[in-house]
């Protein structure tokens, strides 16, 4: 089916590729299009670096997906790509982390690989479409399709895609994307679908239940300062402290503190007072553009600096270097470097960038 639309949907006798990770979202969104009389195969991505066999959360994964699978009568296939995940999403977490920034590695692996490996081998098969059970919405004309936060906004997942090419929308379909939460459920209940009882994952997946120092190795002690340059305390690392945290500081004062500023380089961390958080503009880099990006810097734009923060207004700019900035019509609390910056007009997604520096004058 093409054309304008809610939430454009492959139409019966499509060939579409389904990544089916066992949860409850891409279970209904697979049994969604094997009720439209789309042709639908389930593609599991492994991607954590463990040895096959040995059990622990992705084991449980891969073994819901091909119950789920079994279930709906399709066939289902498992893409390694665990070398690549450790390349692409793994190592640069790491690597962000230990300078001193905040990254999104959902973002990451969303583009290289469930919309970049995953994509290049459904579309390679001969497919037509690779559906997710990510909750957001792909409407608009032929030749104008962009994706749209989903019908349920408590749920919408649109922030973690922009980075995807915008040339891949026409091969892509998000079937849970106009439904609520509940109403997926319903869906997976009735169809006696094994995923309706599952937990949502809410963690970095590769972290598991390990904390974020041993992931990023051995943390080296340093000082906690604060405005004055008093050395008021003894962090952990400072790679292990994000701007704006409060919890876990370890320092007594006659007033809240927050993490203001973070230096991996020195391993010196700085706290100050929550008015110290709020910036009025960031520069920002590594942007992707969904709409022409000449759309998205003419007038006001919505722009989410966190996946749970509510959009705020905004101009985007370039500046006499090219950079793009943003410039926000009220001073936004905790513009952390490394986050994503994601641009909407409405409940349109237009693109995003990751923040490089926040700005707070």
């Amino acid at each position: 089916m093409s054309g304008e639309s809610e939430n454009r949907m492959p139409g019966a006798g499509e060939r579409v590729a389904v990544a089916l990770s066992g949860g409850v979202d891409s279970s209904a969104a697979a049994w969604l299009l094997r009720e439209a009389g789309c042709r639908t195969v389930a593609f599991t991505i492994r991607h954590l670096c463990g040895a096959e066999g040995e059990g622990g959360p992705e084991e449980d994964s891969l073994g819901g997906a091909a119950r789920v699978a079994e279930a709906l009568g399709i066939p289902h296939h498992v893409l390694d790509a665990r070398e690549i995940f450790r390349d692409e999403v793994m190592e640069p977490f790491r690597r962000e982390y230990l300078a001193g920034r905040t990254p999104n590695p959902c973002v990451v692996c969303n583009r290289s690989i469930k919309f970049g490996v995953l994509l290049r081998e459904v579309l390679d098969g001969g497919f037509d479409r690779l559906a997710t059970g990510h909750h957001a919405r792909l409407a608009g004309p032929e030749g104008g399709l962009r994706i749209r936060r989903a019908a349920d906004l408590s749920k919408d997942q649109s922030y973690v895609l922009w980075a995807i090419g915008a040339a891949a929308l026409p091969r892509l379909a998000f079937p849970v994307g106009g439904l609520a939460k509940a109403e997926v459920r319903r869906i997976a209940a009735a169809a006696g679908l094994p995923a309706v009882d599952r937990p949502e994952s809410q963690d970095v997946c590769f972290l598991g239940t390990g904390d974020l120092p041993g992931f990023l190795g051995e943390p080296r002690p340093g000082p906690i300062m604060d405005g004055a340059g008093t050395r008021i305390g003894t962090h952990r690392g400072a790679a292990c402290y994000t701007i704006g945290q409060r919890k876990g500081l370890g320092v007594a004062a006659g007033e809240p503190l927050y993490v203001v500023e973070t230096d991996t380089r020195l391993n010196v961390i700085r706290l100050g007072r929550e008015e110290e958080l709020f910036a009025s503009a960031a520069i920002l880099g590594d942007e992707n553009f969904h709409a022409p990006e000449e759309e998205a810097l003419r007038g006001e734009v919505l722009v989410k600096i966190r996946y749970r923060h509510e959009p705020s207004a905004a101009l985007l700019r370039r500046d006499d270097r090219g950079r793009l900035r943003v410039l926000f019509h009220k001073p936004q609390r905790a513009v952390t470097p490394g986050q994503s910056a994601v641009f909407y007009r409405g409940d349109t997604l237009l693109g995003g960038a990751v923040i490089d520096a926040a700005l707070r004058s």
